[in-house]
C-alpha cells in the first residue's frame, strides 16, 4: 500500500490492484482498519490551523504608509493638536477595518475546500455492507458507488456497471466520463484513466464498486488543497507601488525634518517654533488624504462593479483589474455553458443545426432520428405540458438528446404512448451502445444509438429520402469520415440506427446487433455562451489577450477555441503532458506563442499563471471548478462564476453574479477608470504638498520668515483641498478607456509624466509663487501680511487648478465641466472654507492673518490662472508626445 494515487494503479488489472492493496473481495476486516487508521490517519483534506484574528489585525498595521500616519497622530497628540491627530487616525482606521475583514474571508477559502466531502459513505468490510463517516475510510476499503453519490476518496474501481461519474469540477472535462475496469497503459493521463474514480466528482449513472487508494491529502483533490494553501497571495500592483511610495516618502519626511530643522536653527529661528514648523511640512509632504482617498475610490469602484453584477471580495484588488493584460480562462462553464446540447441533428440528407428544427417542417427521416434518440434514452420528463416548465432529468448526454426533440416540437408523452419499450440494453463502456426494443404500429423495432463506429459497423442500409439504401463500401467509408470531421470540431458524436423485428418479438437478443438501418448522427457539445465571442473580442480590443486553459480533449478545446474568435491552431496550442515536459524557463519562452492549452491539470494552470507573470503581465484566472481553486489564489486576479462551486469563490478576488464573460470587460474597465482616479487624486495632492515645501524651504535657505505657519498648512491639506481630492474619486471614465493598452505591470502611480506635472511644473510656478512672497515681503515688511496672501494664494490657487486634473489625455477646454458634479460642489465648499478662515475674525486669529485687499485677491486668481495653463500646457506636450493628437 502507498496511501496515494502516484503509483500505476491504472496500469494494473482490477485483481492485481485488490490484492496490491492488501484487500479482499469481502472488505478490510476490523483489525486491517484499526491499523490502517492509525498509519494513514482521517480521511480529510490538508488543513493548516486558521490565523488567528488578532494576528490578521496586527498584519493591518504593517505598511509603511500606515506607520507613517500613526507616527504622524504622535507627533500630532504631543503638539496638542487632536482634531489633525483625529483626522489622521480615522484615515488608519478606515483602512484597517477593510483590510482586517477582507483577509479574514479570504482565509476561509480551505475550510470551504475541506467541507466538500460527503460525510457518509457505504463500504464493505468483513463481508456486510455498512454506513460510515467519510473520514473514517481507509486505503483498502471497498466502496459501493451508486448514481447520485459523491466520490470520497480515489479509488481504482473493481466493479462498473453502465458507470458514468461527473469529473468537471477535478479535471474541466464537461462530459461525464463512462467508466471501465479494464487495466490501461501506464501513461494515461489523469483526464483518460476511465478505471478509476476521484474524490469531489459525482455519479451521474450507473453503479460501481472500488478499492480505496488513496484518502485525504493523498487525493487529487488533496493536492489540489495543498496547491491552494502554498499559493501565497502577492501583493497588488497597486500594494506594491503604495509601498514603494511610502518608502519614498518616509525618506523624504525624515530628510525634510532635519533639514529644515537644521536650517531654521542656523537662522536664529525658535527652536519649539521651528520644530513645530518641521513637522507640519513633514506632515504636509505626507498626502494624509492620499489613503483615505483610494479607499474610497476602491470601495466606489467595487459598488459600481457590483451595479454591474460583479463582486469584488478583496477590495484592494478592484484597481489591479484595470492592469490585467492577459486573462487565463477555463472553458467549461466560463467560455462554454457548461451544459451539454445537440449541436447538430444530422440525418443523411443533410445537416441540420439543432436551432433550426421544428415540428412543422422536420422530413421523415430527421423525425425518426430524433424519435429514436428520444425512445433509446433513460432520461425522464417532469413537470407541465409546457417546455418552459419541463425538467429533464438523465445523465448530461441523454439529457441533451431529450431537450433536442421536446425543442422540435415533439411530444414525449405521446411518443412514449404510441412507442410502449418492450426490453432495453443498457450503455455499457465495453460495447459502445445502447439499445431498446420498442412497439411500432407494424411490428418492434430494435432502436440503437451508441459510438459511431460501431453504429455504422452494425449497419448494412441508411435512410434516406424515407427510403432505406444498401451501405456499400464507399457509403461506409464516408459516414465514418463524416464522423470524425464532425468530432474534430469539438463535438460528441453518436450514431443513430434502427432495425424492424418480427411480430411478438419480448427481447432484445443477447448478441451484437446487425443489419441495422443507419439513420444518422446526433452531434452533442457543451455550447460557447452567448456573450463569449464579444467579450474576447472586447477585451482584444482593450489590449487584454484571452488564453484558454482547460482539462478537456484537445478536439473540443480546439473547436471551442476558433468558435470564440481566438487564433487557435494546433501551433498555438499545447498538452498538459508537454507541460510537464518543459522546464519554468522553457515554459516561459513558449508561453507567448501559445493561446490554448487542452489536457491541463490545476498544476499546469499555476505554472502557466507564472510564466505570463515573469514576462511582467498581469493575469486574470477565471474558473468555476474546485480544480480551479488553486490558480485563482495563484493569479492577480481570481474571477469566479457565480454558479461556481464555493471553493472557487472562495478562493477568489472577483465573483461573476450573472455568469456573463462581459461582465469581466466592463469589471476591466472600472478597475481603469479607478487607477487613474487614484492617479490624479495623488497627483493633486502631492502638487499642493510640494508647492508648500518650496515656499519654506526656499524661505529658510534665504532667510526670510516662514511663509506659511504649521496650522496654515494642515487647514490647506486637511480641509480645504481634502473635498476636491474625494471628488475626483467620482470622476467619470474617459471616451477612450477600453481604446489604450493596460499599463505594465510595474508602472508607478507617479510615472515619469505625473512627476512632471508635480516637480517640473510645480518647480516653475511655484517659484514664481516664491519671488511674489519676496516681493510683497520687501514691499510691506510685514510678515503676517505676506502670510496671509501665501495662505490664500497656496489653499485657493489649487482649488483652480484641480480641474486641469480631471483628464491627463484631454485638454480642460475639450473635457466637459459638468461631468462630474461632485467636484464642483467640493470645490465650492472649498472656496467656502478657505474664506470662512480668510474673513471670519475668530479665524483670523486663530490662523494669525490678516484680511486681504481687492489687489491682493487680483493677484492670487492671476497666478491660480497661470499655473492653471502651464498644466495645460505640459499636457498638450505629453498628449502629442503620446501620438494621441488634441482630437482626442
Amino acid at each position: 500500500m502507498t496511501g496515494g494515487t502516484k503509483a500505476a494503479w491504472h496500469a494494473l488489472s482490477a485483481k492485481q490492484a485488490l490484492h496490491n492493496s492488501d484487500s479482499s473481495t469481502a472488505g478490510l476486516k476490523p483489525a486491517q482498519v484499526a491499523a490502517r487508521q492509525k498509519k494513514y490517519g482521517a480521511n480529510v483534506l490538508p488543513h493548516k490551523k486558521p490565523v488567528a484574528g488578532g494576528l490578521i489585525l496586527l498584519r493591518q498595521f504593517g505598511s509603511p504608509l500606515i506607520i507613517i500616519l500613526l507616527a504622524a497622530v504622535l507627533i500630532s497628540l504631543a503638539l496638542g493638536e487632536s482634531v489633525d491627530a483625529a483626522v489622521i487616525f480615522a484615515a488608519v482606521l478606515v483602512n484597517t477595518v477593510i483590510g482586517f475583514v477582507q483577509e479574514y474571508k479570504a482565509n476561509r477559502a480551505l475550510e470551504k475546500l475541506r467541507s466538500y466531502l460527503q460525510p457518509f459513505v457505504s463500504v464493505r468490510r468483513d463481508g456486510r455492507e455498512k454506513r460510515i463517516l467519510a473520514e473514517k475510510l481507509v486505503p483498502g476499503d471497498l466502496v459501493l458507488l451508486r448514481t447520485g453519490d459523491k466520490v470520497v476518496a480515489d479509488l481504482r474501481l473493481l466493479e462498473a456497471v453502465d458507470l458514468e461519474i461527473s469529473e468537471a469540477a477535478l479535471t474541466g472535462e464537461s462530459l461525464p466520463v463512462s467508466k471501465q475496469t479494464e487495466k490501461i497503459s501506464a501513461d494515461t493521463v489523469l483526464a483518460e484513466r476511465a478505471n478509476l474514480a476521484y474524490a469531489g466528482t459525482h455519479i451521474v449513472a450507473g453503479t460501481g464498486l472500488g478499492v480505496v487508494l488513496a484518502i485525504g491529502s493523498d487525493t487529487e483533490l488533496g493536492q489540489i488543497a495543498e496547491l491552494v494553501q502554498s499559493a501565497e497571495d502577492a501583493p497588488t500592483p497597486l500594494q506594491a507601488e503604495l509601498k514603494r511610495l511610502a518608502k519614498w516618502l518616509s525618506a523624504a519626511v525624515v530628510l525634510i525634518v532635519l533639514v529644515i530643522l537644521a536650517l531654521g536653527l542656523s537662522r536664529g529661528f525658535d527652536l519649539l517654533e521651528m520644530f513645530e514648523t518641521s513637522v507640519a511640512l513633514a506632515v504636509a509632504a505626507v498626502p494624509e488624504g492620499l489613503i483615505v482617498t483610494i479607499t474610497i475610490i476602491l470601495a466606489i469602484g467595487a459598488q459600481k462593479i457590483f451595479k454591474r453584477k460583479a463582486l469584488v471580495r478583496r477590495i484592494v484588488a478592484s484597481e489591479t483589474l484595470g492592469s490585467v493584460s492577459v486573462i487565463c480562462s477555463d472553458k467549461t462553464g466560463t467560455i462554454t455553458e457548461g451544459e451539454m446540447r445537440v449541436g447538430e441533428i444530422v440525418p443523411l440528407s443533410g445537416p441540420i443545426a439543432a436551432g433550426e428544427v421544428s415540428h412543422v417542417q422536420i422530413a421523415p427521416e430527421t423525425m425518426m432520428l430524433l424519435e429514436a434518440s428520444i425512445l433509446c434514452n433513460d432520461a425522464t420528463v417532469t413537470g407541465g405540458k409546457k417546455l418552459e416548465k419541463v425538467e429533464v432529468v438523465g445523465s448530461p448526454t441523454e439529457k441533451a438528446l431529450m431537450e433536442a426533440g421536446l425543442q422540435a416540437g415533439i411530444e414525449y408523452r405521446a411518443l412514449l404512448k404510441r412507442h410502449a419499450r418492450l426490453d432495453a440494453v443498457p450503455f455499457d463502456s465495453s460495447r459502445k451502445y445502447m439499445a431498446t426494443l420498442n412497439q411500432w404500429p407494424a411490428g418492434p423495432y430494435l432502436l440503437v444509438k451508441g459510438a459511431p463506429e460501431y453504429v455504422i459497423d452494425f449497419s448494412d442500409s441508411y435512410l434516406q429520402a424515407d427510403q432505406a439504401k444498401s451501405l456499400s463500401k464507399d457509403k461506409r467509408r464516408e459516414l465514418k469520415q463524416l464522423a470524425v470531421s464532425m468530432a474534430n470540431r469539438g463535438l460528441r458524436v453518436l450514431g443513430v440506427a434502427y432495425r424492424p423485428e418480427p411480430q411478438g418479438r419480448k427481447k432484445i437478443a443477447d448478441q451484437a446487433p446487425n443489419d441495422l438501418v443507419f439513420l444518422g448522427f446526433m452531434g452533442l457539445s457543451d455550447p460557447l455562451r452567448p456573450e463569449a465571442r464579444e467579450q474576447i473580442r472586447r477585451t482584444q480590443e482593450a489590449g487584454v489577450r484571452t488564453i484558454i486553459i482547460t482539462g478537456d480533449h484537445p478536439s473540443t478545446a480546439l473547436a471551442i477555441a476558433k468558435e470564440a474568435g481566438l487564433a487557435a491552431n494546433r501551433q498555438t496550442m499545447a498538452m498538459g503532458a508537454q507541460v510537464d515536459r518543459w522546464s519554468d524557463r522553457e515554459l516561459k519562452a513558449k508561453v507567448k506563442t501559445l493561446n490554448l492549452f487542452a489536457r491541463a491539470e490545476p498544476k499546469h494552470k499555476i505554472r502557466i499563471i507564472k510564466a505570463w507573470q515573469a514576462h511582467g503581465q498581469v493575469v486574470a484566472m477565471t474558473g468555476d471548478g474546485v480544480n480551479d481553486a488553486p490558480a485563482l489564489k495563484a493569479a492577480d486576479i481570481g474571477v469566479a462564476l457565480g454558479s461556481g462551486t464555493e471553493v472557487a469563490k472562495e478562493a477568489s478576488d472577483l465573483v461573476l453574479l450573472d455568469n456573463n464573460l462581459g461582465t469581466i470587460t466592463a469589471a476591466i474597465e472600472e478597475g481603469r477608470v479607478m487607477f487613474d482616479n487614484i492617479r490624479k487624486t495623488a497627483v493633486y495632492l502631492m502638487t499642493d504638498s510640494f508647492t508648500e515645501i518650496v515656499l519654506i524651504g526656499g524661505a529658510l535657505l534665504l532667510g526670510l520668515p516662514l511663509p506659511l505657519l504649521a496650522t496654515q498648512i494642515l487647514w490647506i491639506n486637511l480641509i480645504a483641498d481634502s473635498l476636491p481630492a474625494i471628488a475626483l474619486a467620482m470622476e467619470p471614465g474617459e471616451p477612450d478607456i477600453m481604446r489604450i493598452k493596460p499599463r505594465p505591470r510595474r508602472e508607478p502611480v507617479l510615472n515619469q509624466e505625473m512627476l512632471t506635472y508635480i516637480f517640473g511644473v510645480g518647480l516653475i510656478t511655484d517659484l514664481v509663487l516664491f519671488a511674489l512672497y519676496a516681493w510683497y515681503l520687501a514691499q510691506t515688511g510685514d510678515p503676517i501680511e505676506v502670510r496671509s496672501v501665501m495662505f490664500a494664494a497656496v489653499g485657493i490657487d489649487s482649488l483652480l487648478y484641480v480641474f486641469a486634473f480631471k483628464s491627463f489625455r484631454r485638454s480642460i477646454f475639450r473635457t466637459n465641466p459638468f461631468s462630474n458634479l461632485w467636484l464642483l460642489g467640493a470645490v465650492g465648499v472649498g472656496f467656502g472654507l478657505m474664506l470662512f478662515a480668510l474673513l471670519h475674525p475668530f479665524m483670523q486669529l486663530v490662523f494669525e492673518i490678516v484680511p486681504l485687499s481687492l489687489s491682493d485677491w487680483l493677484v492670487l486668481l492671476m497666478i491660480g490662472v497661470v499655473k492653471l495653463m502651464v498644466i495645460e500646457g505640459t499636457k498638450e506636450w505629453f498628449i502629442h508626445r503620446r501620438g494621441l493628437g488634441t482630437g482626442n
